[in-house]
């Protein structure tokens, strides 16, 4: 069976620089599990919410999709780059992508504008 991973990107603490972490997630989006709905039932799909989790880089999978909104931008771009050093195909997409389209396209495989 093919495996994707979706993943949405945290942001840093303007003070610390850190990865901002919470305990729950209380308003997550919705595009993941839109997405995750759509992928023909044949595919598995793994959903991270990075806020409340960690994201295994080492994790066996066919494809990554990175959905990324302006504040997540910037780490977005490093989870794509750590996984593409691992050779894994990448698509993104979220309203930067339309919106910043230059800064993405060279991290992933694939853009997926609005």
């Amino acid at each position: 069976m093919s495996k994707v991973i979706l993943i949405q990107p945290t942001q840093y603490d303007a003070k610390t620089g850190a990865l901002l972490k919470y305990k729950r997630l209380f308003l997550p989006g919705l595009a993941l599990p839109l997405l995750a709905a759509l992928t023909p039932p044949d595919w598995e799909v793994e959903i991270i919410y990075e806020s409340i989790e960690n994201v295994n880089f080492d994790v066996e999978c066919d494809i990554i999709g990175v959905g990324t909104m302006g504040h997540s931008m910037y780490r977005a771009i490093e989870i794509a780059k750590e996984f593409r050093k691992r050779g894994k195909k990448l698509f993104t997409g979220g309203c930067i992508t339309s919106m910043a389209p230059e800064e993405l396209e060279q991290h992933v495989d694939n853009l997926s504008s609005v």
